[in-house]
């Protein structure tokens, strides 16, 4: 009898092979699970941080371009020749522009807000950044004569 008490204790001393199956199989299913998401939240990373690239390339050349509109006489002959300058900018591959704000470059337009013969300079600036994934991120900005 003795003998027998003591088998009974020993056989419930560790897990059977299908607890042990079933346990890696769950941990397996949650490792998966985990791996998945790194694509996703590196590429999620990746886009914020070309519309963030975009977004300082923008405020950049608007700042330059508010700072050149101070005290110009002739403002809308100022923004005809910024427009000619900026209107299309392709960064080479290799520039270090290009991985700085993780962009391809920019386009940019302007035209007059004012009313005909009002005599006022009013100019809305939109600001196009192609980023490296080929999407686009629009600015827009007023510039006026004070």
């Amino acid at each position: 009898m003795r003998t027998t008490a003591h088998s009974d204790s020993k056989k419930h001393l560790g897990f059977t092979l299908i607890e042990t199956v079933v346990a890696l199989s769950i941990l397996a299913v949650g490792i998966l699970a985990i791996v998945r998401m790194f694509p996703l939240a590196t590429r999620a990373q990746y886009t914020a941080a070309g519309t963030t690239g975009a977004s300082r390339l923008a405020k950049s050349q608007f700042a330059k371009l508010r700072a050149g509109a101070v005290n110009q006489d002739d403002l809308p002959a100022y923004m005809s020749a910024w427009l000619q300058e900026n209107s299309v900018h392709l960064f080479p591959e290799s520039s270090p522009e290009r991985f700085e704000f993780l962009c391809q470059g920019w386009r940019a337009s302007v035209d007059s807000m004012a009313p005909p013969n009002s005599g006022a300079n009013l100019y809305r600036v939109t600001f196009n950044v192609v980023l490296l994934n080929n999407q686009e991120e629009k600015f827009v900005t007023y510039i006026s004569e004070l």
